[in-house]
């Protein structure tokens, strides 16, 4: 698979073609998907009056046409079901998060430029784009986590381009989206220190960064205290390093330890793509990653390219990990989920109520939770800390390219 999309992107007009192709592709799936766990859970705060993040207000339109008689019957169709307004509201529900899926495309094309050259640039994207588990996990799902990773992503690439206050002010924008950024701020102000950015540049990123913080949870307290950003819900970030009574466990010291390694022993990479791709697969080992298939989102785009410019020979755990997280979702969350649970979403695409009911069984097999769920889970793990250990290379080595 890689090698075609090598050969894909070392032709520019190739490349345009492809990326038209793959845009109509998942604009015709956002058209016939019926609504999602997250895409219900979206609307039903919204017309709650509840939880109004920076995601929801990007839809104040479409709530008042959502009411709960057509929400429940977006819900029940099948892909070949609907009728042209619930197609309509498929696509205009799902028509910003496609935007920003496009415009990570267009990122990552100018940070794989920077660091190298533009073919690198084109496998990046192509690499991002043509992920079928990123389809999934962005338009079908329909959950703001690709409005974040876009953000951190063109973070990076005006960091590269030198506008370290402009990359501060779209870090701490993802924070304040998506909480998941701020683990991400530790890497980015090393990177900035070994390219000889002031004291005060760095300052700036810092002061961005917490801005961000202070602004996702003054949209998250009113409704809960930090009791709330410890459970998922489609616009907020679950935070699994706080015990009871918001002790830290141990996922949190986990976490600090590896900054405390990277710090010693990561001060001859050139690059900070590594070094946030690394944060975050520990991040969703330590804290026992399981149950939401977006959050794989988060690393994509990072993988992408420190496989395109950094090692191709990585491109071989790519397709295992998104692989064995799709297969952990789907046995692990869809086995556990009730009739009108989120994991149904794939049974929401069955054609027949005998075919949803054969996935249910197969969810809810004995066998498939108590000894296959635990293997894939293992699997999935050990393939992020593979991956991980391989990319530790680049911390000793110049595996990938420095900014000019």
């Amino acid at each position: 698979m890689f090698g075609r999309i090598s050969i894909l992107g070392r032709n520019r007009n190739v490349f345009l073609a492809s990326l038209v192709l793959i845009s109509a592709l998942k604009i015709g799936f956002s058209i016939v998907a019926p609504a999602s766990f997250d895409l219900q859970s979206i609307v039903e705060l919204a017309t709650l009056g509840r939880l109004i993040g920076p995601w929801i207000v990007l839809y104040p339109p479409l709530y008042s046409a959502a009411n709960s008689t057509v929400l429940q019957s977006w819900s029940l169709s099948t892909p070949f079901g609907m009728g042209i307004s619930l197609r309509l509201l498929s696509l205009l529900m799902r028509l910003p998060i496609f935007i920003f899926d496009f415009g990570t495309v267009v990122v990552l094309y100018y940070i794989g430029k920077r660091l190298k050259s533009p073919v690198e640039g084109r496998i990046a994207a192509l690499l991002w784009f043509v992920n079928p588990y990123l389809l999934f996990s962005i338009e079908l799902i329909g959950v703001p986590d690709v409005l974040a990773t876009f953000c951190v992503m063109a973070a990076i690439l005006l960091m590269l381009y030198k506008r370290p206050q402009f990359c501060g002010i779209l870090l701490g924008l993802g924070i304040w989206v998506k909480l998941y950024p701020i683990l991400l701020l530790p890497p980015l102000l090393m990177f900035a220190h070994q390219h000889s950015v002031s004291r005060r540049e760095k300052a700036a990123i810092l002061v961005f960064g917490i801005i961000g913080l202070i602004g996702y949870m003054l949209w998250t307290l009113p409704y809960g205290t930090l009791y709330l950003t410890s459970y998922y819900s489609p616009v907020t970030q679950l935070l699994p390093f706080f015990g009871g009574n918001y002790s830290v466990n141990g996922a949190a010291f986990g976490l600090i330890i590896f900054y405390c390694v990277v710090a010693l022993f990561a001060k001859k990479t050139t690059s900070p793509i590594a070094v946030m791709l690394q944060t975050l697969l520990v991040f969703y080992v330590l804290s026992n990653w399981s149950f939401y298939v977006q959050y794989l989102t988060w690393a994509m785009p990072l993988m992408a390219l420190d496989i395109a410019v950094c090692n191709r020979r990585r491109a071989i755990l790519l397709p295992s990990i998104c692989a064995f997280s799709f297969a952990q979702w789907f046995f692990v969350s869809a086995g556990l989920a009730t009739p009108s649970g989120y994991s149904l979403f794939l049974v929401d695409l069955a054609s027949n109520s005998a075919s949803s009911a054969a996935i249910m069984n197969l969810l809810n097999n004995q066998f498939v939770q108590v000894f296959a769920a635990p293997i894939i889970s293992t699997a999935g793990f050990a393939c992020m800390l593979i991956y991980v250990i391989d990319a530790a290379g680049s911390w000793f080595t110049k595996q990938c390219p420095a900014s000019e």
